[in-house]
C-alpha cells in the first residue's frame, strides 16, 4: 500500500526531467541557430529566440505547476 502511494511521485518527476530535458534542447538550438546568423539578421533572431524561450518557458512553468497540483492533490 505505501509503495502504491509513491508511484505517481515518481512518474511526475520524471515528466518534469523530461520537460527540464527539452528546454535545455531548444535553448542550446536557439544559440546554434544565434551563432550561425550575422548582421541584420542577427537582431531579428535575438528577438524571435527570446519571444520563444519565454513562450516556452511559461508553457513549462505551467505545465510543472499543473502536476505540483496533481501531486498534492494525490498525497493529501
Amino acid at each position: 500500500e505505501e509503495g502504491m502511494k509513491d508511484r505517481p511521485h515518481y512518474i511526475n518527476m520524471g515528466i518534469n526531467f523530461s520537460i527540464l530535458a527539452l528546454l535545455i534542447y531548444l535553448a542550446v538550438q536557439i544559440g546554434d541557430i544565434k551563432d550561425r546568423i550575422s548582421g541584420e539578421h542577427q537582431l531579428i533572431t535575438n528577438n524571435q529566440s527570446k519571444i520563444v524561450a519565454d513562450k516556452g518557458e511559461e508553457l513549462a512553468l505551467a505545465i510543472m505547476n499543473k502536476l505540483l497540483v496533481e501531486l498534492t492533490e494525490k498525497t493529501e
